[in-house]
């Protein structure tokens, strides 16, 4: 796993690259190794596409590819690229407690360990402590994706790194490169031998530090040692290797979170085409499918892909496997991740839709209006309407999926606010018509006010708090939702009594505009402290409108 801060276009390809282009691919992958800035490569290559990955550099990947069009090099370019391929000699090494992996690494010099995060007592030995460390993250890592979701099991290397365990060696790969797998892609494209290189500090340009960043690359490498051995290396697929192996590091490290600081180029982009970019900002794709199907799916994929099948045939055959739509998961999944940072709700499929980042929308639209898209391959569009009916204020999002894992799709949507004839109806006096001559291929959805439209919901006030009883016990009830009048402002205020009518909150809050709006309380009192288990009386007042009303709160 390499994640640097070049400036690279790294090439995707399944064929032959032309000659004019091979220079410009072996300047790109040695200056990958040096860590310097490059210019982006010529995209000319047939059957090939490009993929920006500034910010965002798997040496898994160029590696691969270089291996695969050696014999397309130069003599002097394949002597210097059989110096860069040769595994590294290191001082010496350990084998891990399971007697699976290899630890080969430096005790002095620049490539020395240097792993934060790990106790070391005084006088101990450091470097052993640390390299112990770092094999049981492999050894964690092996249990979970082999033994416990059930992957395939690598091939060894043939003694090739002295024995039959897997390798992992630890050098010091330079500012911001995590990791990489290296396996010789020639003809064969199944059942490779691989071995690991991982940072020997995370010191730097890294999202995570130390241990916990060698745990996730762990995690995030063997799974690269596991798709080439156990199943297949498809150069066209690229995306997909590294989608799953950066969410397999949130499968098996749940805690380290690196990939937090890669999906921002998805969520500020969602209407790209399904198989762009580097594979590390879409890990939240494998993530929704595992919460929706479990993690069966995942290697269903690879089994699938094994069969020389493009990742996406395979994950639309994994779904329809599973009783489900590829139409219909990536409309679901264009919902779940509009539903998170600020507008997060307790229903979200996500565990940690709270820490994503927001989906960035366009400008909105004036409703009524019409407006033509020519949507990417397999990818969401998101429509943005804002209306404006004086003491409501209400937004609608469509969601619209082209599910055609062949090509583009476009399509003319028209949005209204009264009926017309041939329109359907979203929500209350809110219409949509779609016109596409691939009407087949497209899913549409719609988010009213920041919440999911499921059936036709009217617009209108709860009538009573919920969740009741409120307990602080209960994960699931982060808040308690107060029956509120509307107004314009969209503000409200909010006061809690005691049974005995002592004052224990008053506060100015937002009004949620949701299809059903209310307030939102944490149950805290006017001091951040939670309140005593008992019944209490809320008062909301609303431009002159009071509502009041009883709500029991548990504190056990």
């Amino acid at each position: 796993m390499r994640k640097t801060s070049l400036l690279l276009f790294l090439i995707l390809i399944s064929c032959r690259i032309y000659s004019q282009n091979i220079d410009s691919l072996f300047n790109a992958f040695v200056n990958s190794r040096i860590q310097e800035e490059v210019n982006p490569l010529p995209s000319s290559i047939s059957g090939g596409h490009s993929h920006n990955t500034a910010n965002e550099k798997c040496g898994f990947g160029i590696s691969a590819i270089v291996r695969q069009n050696f014999q397309s090099f130069s003599p002097e370019q394949q002597q210097m690229l059989k110096q860069m391929f040769s595994r590294p000699g290191m001082q010496t090494s350990i084998i891990s407690p399971s007697g699976k992996f290899r630890i080969h690494f430096d005790r002095t010099g620049n490539n020395r360990p240097n792993y934060s995060g790990i106790a070391i007592p005084q006088g101990a030995d450091t470097v052993g402590i640390m390299m112990d460390s770092l094999a049981a993250a492999f050894d964690y890592s092996y249990n979970f994706e082999i033994n416990i979701l059930g992957y395939n099991v690598p091939p060894s290397d043939n003694g090739e790194g002295g024995d039959n365990l897997y390798d992992v060696y630890v050098q010091n790969l330079g500012n911001g490169n995590y990791g990489s797998t290296e396996f010789d892609a020639g003809s064969s494209v199944t059942n490779l031998p691989s071995y690991i290189l991982i940072d020997n500090d995370f010191i730097g340009s890294y999202n995570s530090f130390g241990i916990h960043a060698a745990r996730a690359t762990a995690a995030h490498e063997f799974h690269h040692m596991i798709q080439v051995g156990g199943y297949i290396f498809s150069a066209g697929d690229l995306y997909y290797h590294e989608t799953s192996s950066t969410a397999m590091e949130e499968f098996v490290y749940d805690y380290v979170n690196d990939y937090y600081a890669y999906i921002p180029g998805y969520f500020n982009n969602v209407s790209r085409r399904f198989s762009s970019g580097s594979g590390y900002d879409f890990a939240v794709w494998n993530i929704y499918l595992e919460k929706r199907f479990g993690h069966n799916i995942l290697k269903r994929i690879w089994e699938i892909m094994a069969g020389n099948n493009s990742a996406l045939n395979a994950i639309a055959s994994a779904i329809s496997q599973n009783a489900s739509k590829f139409q219909d998961e990536l409309n679901y999944f264009g919902q779940q991740i509009f539903l998170t940072n600020y507008r997060y709700i307790h229903n979200t499929i996500f565990d940690e839709a709270r820490n994503y980042p927001a989906v960035k929308l366009s400008t909105p639209y004036t409703a009524p209006t019409t407006v033509n898209v020519n949507s990417n391959l397999a990818a969401n569009n998101y429509l943005l309407f804002a209306i404006d009916r004086g003491e409501f204020k209400d937004s609608v999002i469509t969601i619209v999926s082209n599910s055609d894992i062949t090509g583009n799709v476009s399509f003319e949507y028209s949005f209204f606010i009264n009926f017309e004839s041939g329109a359907s109806k979203i929500i209350n006096n809110y219409f949509y018509k779609l016109n596409s001559v691939n009407q087949g291929m497209i899913k549409v959805s719609n988010i009213f006010n920041n919440e999911p439209i499921i059936g036709d919901i009217e617009k209108g006030e709860i009538e009573f708090p919920y969740p009741q009883p409120f307990s602080y016990a209960k994960k699931e009830h982060e808040y308690i939702f107060i029956p509120v009048a509307p107004n314009e402002t969209g503000e409200a205020y909010l006061n809690i009594y005691s049974i005995s009518m002592d004052l224990m909150f008053s506060g100015m809050l937002n009004i949620v505009p949701g299809n059903k709006i209310s307030l939102m309380w944490n149950g805290y009192d006017k001091n951040n402290a939670k309140l005593p288990t008992g019944v209490y009386i809320y008062v909301t007042k609303s431009g002159d409108t009071i509502k009041k009303g009883k709500l029991v709160i548990y504190n056990e």
